[in-house]
């Protein structure tokens, strides 16, 4: 059983988002090399292009993936640095060309392959914590970056309160595209819901709704969610 926290996932109120459940994800992977000589410009690009095709082949239409090296204000502004630079993107928001940035970092350290993973969200102004993985396998970096993405690429959904409050309808972006999603959200994943609102200026902000989870069984149905929570509104709103 996986226990996945999408802190992406979103709750549409009446007339201020809704999922655009027939369209593909549009992700951009930032890709930081270190200056290690491990890592040749030959390498670089080799690890580009498997990370890339690698990606493109899971997702399918699911996602349409680019892994870039360079010309990306991510890449060229912050080379060398960890994934949790920058520290503050609120003024990068409107820069990031695609929906879904991940910005990777590669390093060679204490023998092993470091990896560092981060997801900035453009359309709703979220991040995600910063992945750390290894590997000693020279072979196994590319795998090792994709299976990262694959588990940490953060999913939208919109859900649908009803007149049950241990059940709700759900229904995930590019859900027509099954079996990426089935495999990302594996046996049984966990999934933290927000409201989203907006402003008379156009602007939207999200609140996670308190002490409530939601809990998918993907083999069992991509449309129900089971509601974990100590409200009893849970759909009552607070803020």
């Amino acid at each position: 059983m996986s226990w996945i926290l999408f802190l992406a996932s979103v709750v549409a109120a009446p007339g201020n988002e809704s999922t655009a459940a027939n369209s593909t994800y549009d992700v951009a992977v930032c890709l930081r090399v270190s200056d290690s000589p491990q890592f040749t410009p030959l390498y670089r690009e080799n690890l580009r292009q498997q990370i890339e095709g690698q990606l493109n082949s899971f997702f399918g239409a699911f996602a349409q993936v680019s892994v870039l090296s360079s010309g990306h204000p991510l890449i060229d502004e912050y080379r060398g640095r960890p994934a949790s630079e920058p520290a503050d993107v609120d003024e990068l928001w409107d820069r990031l060309p695609h929906e879904k940035t991940l910005i990777a970092t590669v390093d060679f350290r204490q023998q092993r392959y470091q990896v560092e993973l981060r997801e900035l969200d453009r359309e709703r102004r979220q991040e995600t914590p910063v992945y750390h993985g290894s590997t000693p396998d020279r072979l196994w970096l590319a795998k090792s970056i994709c299976l990262a993405i694959k588990d940490h690429l953060a999913l939208v959904a919109e859900i649908t309160p009803g007149t049950f409050t241990n059940s709700v309808a759900i229904q995930f972006r590019g859900d027509q595209h099954r079996q990426p999603l089935v495999n990302m959200l594996g046996e049984s994943s966990v999934m933290q819901p927000y409201w989203v609102l907006r402003r008379r200026d156009g602007s939207r902000v999200r609140h996670p709704i308190p002490n409530t989870l939601l809990r998918v069984h993907p083999n069992q149905s991509l449309n129900k969610a089971d509601v974990i929570t100590s409200r009893n509104q849970p759909w009552a709103r607070t803020a």
